[in-house]
């Protein structure tokens, strides 16, 4: 493998910078998710994307998907990184909408041309933001840049980022409440996953929570708060339904209005 990529760095120096543009445009690397008929394809633009799109997804995100998303309804997935979810809940249901929200720019790139792709930017809205417990511009932490991965985070001075920063930017934030009043939508179905700061997500959702019209929701949980989440949600009238058995710290968990 070292031997070829030599070969391959020799050969594209001799090419003009029209040539390596054309190049990259025309060898585009894809991989696809097969949901029971529906084909989602993936594109990846770096190895570590590649190799976790090419395994199976989180189980438990898509029997949530599945058993309790339906035709017709709106979603929104918050910490959506490549919009993996969103996609594969907009080809199972034509009619759904599904509303993107990411505040990394890698994976907000890669997010965008997945919809395209997948031809669904009629349906699958992107928002290259974050979403809190209120509205506020705020710094957005990055670890790392590579495209596909996790473990970002809004400042946030009660939880410290305890990762060295490679890269920050100012972004846009909401909370959900705001969000959708803005927009003019109703969420039937809510996704959090957004390494660190899920409750105050939830915090920042009391008239969605409260709305009926919202029928479930998929929240990543760990062994600190998953009780601190339930008891929560119990408030609102949700009770888990689906809590699978735990691989290491951190597993998504079901909640339906009951």
């Amino acid at each position: 493998m070292q031997i070829v990529s030599k070969i391959i760095n020799k050969l594209t120096r001799l090419l003009s910078k029209e040539q390596k543009i054309l190049l990259k445009k025309n060898i585009p690397v894809t991989t696809s998710l097969k949901v029971n008929e529906c084909d989602v394809k993936i594109v990846c633009n770096s190895v570590y994307e590649l190799q976790k799109r090419s395994q199976l997804v989180e189980s438990e995100t898509l029997s949530w998907l599945k058993n309790w998303v339906h035709d017709g309804e709106t979603l929104i997935d918050v910490g959506a990184s490549v919009g993996t979810y969103g996609l594969i809940a907009a080809k199972l249901y034509p009619k759904l909408t599904a509303y993107c929200i990411e505040p990394s720019f890698t994976n907000f790139n890669s997010l965008c041309e997945n919809i395209l792709l997948n031809d669904l930017g009629g349906r699958v809205f992107p928002f290259c933001g974050a979403i809190s417990d209120k509205q506020s511009l705020s710094t957005f932490l990055m670890p790392h840049t590579t495209i596909g991965a996790a473990g970002h985070q809004l400042a946030n001075e009660k939880i410290p980022f305890a990762k060295p920063t490679k890269f920050s930017s100012i972004v846009s934030v909401y909370c959900i409440d705001d969000f959708v009043s803005a927009l003019g939508i109703t969420a039937n179905h809510i996704k959090v996953d957004v390494d660190g700061l899920d409750f105050e997500v939830l915090q920042g959702a009391n008239k969605t929570l409260q709305n009926n019209a919202l029928k479930s929701l998929c929240v990543e949980v760990d062994t600190v708060n998953v009780s601190t989440f339930i008891a929560y949600l119990a408030g609102y009238g949700f009770n888990v339904v689906d809590d699978p058995q735990r691989v290491g710290t951190t597993w998504n968990i079901t909640l339906v209005r009951q």
